[in-house]
């Protein structure tokens, strides 16, 4: 991974000849300060007001100060030298506007030891919190405790550091993540530097580390993602980026209905069109197709000691074949027992762009031959243009990379050379964005999301569960949302039944991709309603669902309260709550709508039982879990027109723009426009009102139920002349909410 340098404006540099500490500032009240004779750095902040930093322990030489800019902002900067078996070269940069320092160790002449790691903060401020992930599979578990679980992880980052009074810290690398290495912990202190097994650094090679501190923990994450993405110029993908994101698609996942499975009277091609037929007829449009490891050939050898070296087929019950089994990669080809005339006729009578899942490549591949394969993974551009040039013109429009931890684990210069990392990573994302497909990764590392997350707009999604999407799970997801959040990358689940409500919602929520896996006939249509117009579109929120701040701070006291989650279409918050361990906890959830940033007057709106009630944004609120543990909210701020616009009750995100594209109020009334699709001829609005409204509809009308009692109205939509609808694309009925009398 590469900071690009040439991005730089200097606007002074004065250099120092005494021996005193040297200071530097900015707008926020932060400073920096070096002392040149020990080599001291410290790091004071204002909001938190914390004192941090460490020491190189010898004295410095070079030291100046520079201004200037780049791609985060405008900065003043600590240069230095110092010796550390060979001259390195360093920098402390410090934002003008922003709570941002990054810190840079260069290495002019390389090096042929393992570097010390720098930054080294053996001072922290007084008792703080840690929050980390694992560096294994899907970044599980999560823990609160930054300490390493083993002598010889090399953890990757992000390492979060918070107090219970809400303030955060965040530290990580900014540069060569896949190398880079975070180690102790909140109590002995924290340091950032390279991987244990990189031993030599080559001439000019720069590591860089970025901290991050302000009051919210949430919003403390936000801040470090977008400096990252915005250091490497990073486009950060909409919500509707991709097919995958914008519209309902099919899975073969583990755990789908027809992961190494089909009818054996149709074929596993026939099966899959048998789908679409099926799904047509029902009216679930579906946009895409996701293709599982079974397309294409494979060897016995699998990287999991367990499944290894068995020589049967993955599924037993299904005629044997290379397709049929659980090894490595052979060729990033359609198995002809499968597809005897390729990929491309199947998607032509599909009619339906594919999302195609990859894995690592196998000992045996013919790939070795021609392309430079390291460990079990191509870092050959030659290779990734070929097989990414193959499956775009057989229709592929999202290239999903699993295994990656195992491909990481496996493949030694990956994890030991300062290059192979970034060749791997690289080559494919620069592959795809070449041939004009989108990636998904699965089975991540913390630093996989980093890179991915940090450098590569075509990066749209990321799977943060392990195989088949369930209530065990749920933690681990939402924990690890607010990472791929915090870097403009949308979370998936991974696969789970459409008759699943929790999973269904929190699919929906996680505001990425919606994945249908049912066998044909145990579709739950009222479940598929609730996330997706007619046409296939998702309604969503703008953000994905993450646990608020509080959330953070109750599970690193261990205690029992539910783990709290918000996301939001504009103003309404959509909050779902759960045990943290199902069967064990409270069984009531308690927050305060300001915690969500919400002043003045709300209607809380319970969405499961279809009440409400109108509360003050700073009173403490109690929700009741369900039989199941669990329960989902959605929040709505009383506007000028003295009411709350719940949205459309009919589907979860029910103010998603996707079906609610504009809302403006005065104190005369509320306006909507309501957006409907071919095949849609009527929605559910609700509203809070002091007092019944009336409801007018252009070219539509309305029946209007009314709660005296907890100011609830309902109105049923009716949409006059269905026949006008376009056959496809959008219509926006406009829907004004007037009171009797002014309130």
């Amino acid at each position: 991974m590469r900071y690009r340098y040439g991005f730089f404006i200097a606007l002074f540099l004065f250099a120092f000849t005494s021996r005193g500490a040297v200071h530097i500032d900015n707008d926020l009240h932060w400073s920096v300060e070096l002392s040149p004779s020990k080599g001291d750095y410290q790091i004071k902040t204002a909001h938190p007001k914390w004192s941090l930093g460490g020491s190189l322990n010898c004295s410095l030489s070079n030291v100046a100060t520079q201004a200037g800019q780049d791609r985060i902002g405008e900065y003043q900067q600590l240069n230095f030298s110092f010796e550390d078996t060979g001259s390195r070269t360093a920098s402390i940069r410090l934002y003008r506007n922003q709570p941002i320092v990054i810190f840079s160790e260069a290495f002019p002449q390389g090096s042929d030891h393992h570097p010390h790691a720098f930054p080294v903060l053996s001072k922290l401020p007084g008792i703080l919190f840690g929050f980390r992930f694992s560096d294994d599979v899907h970044m599980q578990p999560i823990s609160f405790d930054l300490a390493s679980k083993s002598s010889d992880e090399q953890y990757g980052g992000p390492f979060c550091l918070f107090d219970r009074d809400d303030n955060a810290l965040l530290f990580s690398p900014a540069s060569h993540f896949m190398i880079a290495m975070l180690d102790g912990d909140q109590k002995q202190g924290i340091s950032s530097g390279i991987n244990r097994t990189v031993e030599k650094i080559p001439s000019g090679f720069t590591q860089q580390t970025i901290l991050v501190a302000q009051q919210g923990i949430n919003r403390t994450w936000n801040t470090w993602g977008h400096a990252l993405t915005d250091l490497y110029s990073k486009k950060r993908p909409g919500n509707d980026a991709d097919v995958s994101l914008k519209y309902l698609s099919y899975w073969t996942d583990n755990g789908a209905a027809y992961y190494y499975n089909y009818d054996l009277s149709k074929g596993y091609a026939n099966t899959l069109l048998a789908v679409k037929q099926h799904l047509d007829q029902i009216g679930v449009a579906i946009h895409s197709f996701q293709l599982d490891s079974w397309w294409y050939p494979k060897t016995f050898d699998s990287v999991e000691k367990k499944s290894s070296n068995k020589p049967h087929a993955k599924d037993p019950r299904l005629p044997a074949g290379t397709w049929n089994r659980y090894g490595g990669l052979i060729t990033y080809t359609p198995d002809p027992d499968l597809f005897p005339q390729g990929l491309k006729p199947f998607q032509q009578q599909l009619n339906l762009p594919f999302i195609t899942h990859n894995r690592w490549i196998d000992a045996t591949s013919p790939y070795h031959k021609d392309y430079k394969i390291s460990g079990i993974v191509s870092v050959d551009p030659k290779w990734w243009d070929k097989i990414i040039g193959d499956i775009s013109s057989w229709g592929v429009q999202v290239y999903e990379q699993d295994w990656n931890n195992y491909i990481y684990k496996l493949s030694p210069e990956l994890y030991s050379t300062t290059w192979a990392g970034d060749a791997y990573m690289d080559n494919m994302a620069h592959a795809c964005a070449e041939h004009g497909l989108t990636m998904q990764y699965c089975m991540i590392l913390p630093r996989n999301l980093m890179q991915g997350g940090a450098e590569y707009s075509n990066l749209t999604s990321v799977r943060l569960s392990d195989d088949r999407f369930g209530r065990s799970r749920w933690r681990q997801f939402l924990f690890g949302s607010q990472m791929a959040s915090a870097l403009g990358v949308w979370p998936w689940v991974d696969v789970f039944r459409s008759h699943e409500t929790a999973n269904m919602l929190i699919c929906d929520l996680s505001a990425g991709v919606v994945g249908l896996a049912d066998a044909i006939g145990h579709e739950d249509l009222g479940n598929i309603a609730r996330v997706a117009r007619k046409d296939g579109v998702i309604c969503k929120p703008d953000e994905p669902l993450i646990p608020i701040d509080q959330t953070f701070i109750n599970q690193a006291q261990a205690n029992s309260q539910p783990i709290i989650c918000a996301t939001h279409s504009g103003p309404t918050q959509y909050v779902f709550s759960f045990q943290g361990k199902e069967g064990s906890g409270s069984t009531t959830a308690e927050f305060s709508p300001s915690d969500l940033g919400m002043t003045g007057n709300v209607f809380i709106y319970d969405y499961f039982a279809g009440q409400g009630k109108l509360s003050k944004a700073g009173k403490q609120f109690f929700q009741p879990l369900n039989d199941e543990g669990w329960a989902y909210d959605i929040i709505c701020p009383v506007g000028a027109s003295h009411m709350a616009l719940v949205g459309d009750i009919d589907i979860f995100a029910t103010c998603g723009k996707q079906r609610i594209a504009s809302v403006t109020q005065n104190t005369k009334k509320l306006e909507v426009e309501l957006c409907l699709t071919a095949g849609e001829t009527e929605a559910t609005l609700a509203v809070y009102a002091p007092s019944k409204p009336e409801v007018s509809v252009d070219m539509g009308q309305a029946s209007v139920d009314y709660d005296a009692k907890t100011g609830l109205a309902k109105a049923r939509i009716f949409y006059d002349v269905a026949s006008a609808l376009p056959p496809a694309g959008v219509f926006k009925l406009h829907v004004t909410w007037t009171l009797s009398a002014a309130k």
